[in-house]
């Protein structure tokens, strides 16, 4: 009987050594593994790889994200006494300006530090030497490094101020101008398209108040020229079948460019042409791919729906400027142009699911814009 126990002993001590050799084995095996992924990444990035780890005073010097400021705004002018070692982005007050809300986007998606000065366009507002000054426009600050692809010169080019803003900051996504393909510069590309695109002889004085909705014979643009352009833009959509974007996965420079207009004429359009399902740009039913930039705009760029997009009532008051101007130069009553009465609606977070079905997770994309801007309430409401 002793010699069965220890026979029976025996064969379990060798059961757990076999475990054991079986676990140490594994990690063994772990362990060359992590190695060997360490011996690669040192040999295909031996810069990045022997980089000196930051010094406890550089990591003390780092600015806490609590600690990140509410960035300042001022209105008219700024401040002799304030030297800003941010840019200072200059714009219009009355969030009318077409190209300033694709320099203030591309500011706002690049997650920047920087000043506001709002401008009042109506009286032409001048800088502190007197001088006239154009809107929108962005006074860098100066540097020491002249690396800089841009030269920095003042300007109210939308497109100019974008490529300045990726220059300076070329690390930070998203990246307006991804390389795409080797042959095709599709964001640039993408942005000389929007005017052979939209509707052509537009009042060119009334882009920012009604885009393509009136022509500058002061006549309305044809049903007719609008049904093209949503067709056009669907077909650009479908070039890209990766993503939503205009470029496909990612938000770029031409989306920034396009959004101030198909945002006002998703909202107007319908408004002068009532009832007409050709004529709504989110009508789902005809335009698929057009809806689908709206909707990833909304729920996939918090920047732009929680801070720079405007609202429908907004919208629908620069239309009624622009059909008054219209209406004055009407010659007949048939040439007049009347609008429907206003829905009582409220803010767009407060539904549960709305005409730009973005409702239903207002809370997570204002949660997302907010989680690096500690100023802000935790709700849209509270803010």
């Amino acid at each position: 009987m002793h010699c069965i126990e220890i026979d029976r002993w025996q064969r379990n001590a060798n059961n757990r050594r076999a475990i054991n050799a079986g676990a140490l084995s594994d990690i063994q095996n772990e362990m060359i593994t992590t190695v060997l992924l360490i011996i690669t990444t040192l040999c295909s990035s031996p810069a990045k790889a022997f980089t000196a780890p930051p010094s406890w005073e550089a990591l003390q010097s780092t600015p806490s994200l609590a600690n990140r400021p509410s960035p300042p705004i001022y209105h008219d002018a700024l401040p002799e006494s304030i030297d800003s070692s941010l840019p200072v982005l200059y714009r219009d007050k009355d969030c009318i300006c077409a190209a300033c809300e694709s320099v203030w986007l591309a500011l706002e998606v690049k997650n920047v530090d920087y000043v506001t000065v709002l401008l009042d366009t109506k009286n032409t507002p001048k800088d502190n030497e007197g001088q006239p000054m154009m809107v929108p426009h962005i006074k860098w600050p100066s540097t020491n490094d002249d690396s800089k692809d841009d030269d920095g010169s003042i300007t109210a080019d939308p497109v100019q101020l974008l490529e300045q803003i990726q220059s300076r900051y070329p690390d930070s996504a998203p990246q307006f101008y991804p390389s795409l393909s080797s042959a095709v510069d599709a964001s640039r590309c993408n942005i000389l398209r929007l005017p052979g695109v939209m509707p052509r002889n537009s009042d060119t004085n009334l882009m920012s108040l009604a885009p393509y909705l009136y022509r500058d014979d002061g006549t309305l643009v044809k049903p007719s020229s609008h049904s093209v352009s949503l067709e056009e833009i669907e077909e650009m959509q479908e070039e890209y079948y990766l993503g939503d974007f205009l470029c496909g996965k990612a938000i770029t420079a031409a989306d920034l460019i396009w959004a101030p207009y198909l945002e006002r004429y998703a909202v107007q359009l319908p408004m002068v042409y009532q009832n007409k399902a050709r004529l709504n740009p989110r009508n789902r039913n005809v335009y698929g791919e057009v809806d689908n930039w709206y909707k990833v705009m909304e729920r996939e760029v918090p920047a732009y729906s929680c801070r720079v997009k405007g609202d429908a009532r907004h919208w629908r008051k620069c239309l009624e400027v622009a059909t008054s101007v219209l209406n004055e130069r009407a010659v007949s009553e048939e040439e007049r142009v009347s609008l429907p009465d206003m829905s009582e609606q409220s803010g767009w977070w407060m539904n549960k699911k709305n005409g730009n079905d973005v409702g239903y997770k207002a809370g997570e994309i204002w949660s997302e814009y907010c989680s690096q801007r500690p100023w802000l309430a935790p709700t849209p409401g509270g803010e």
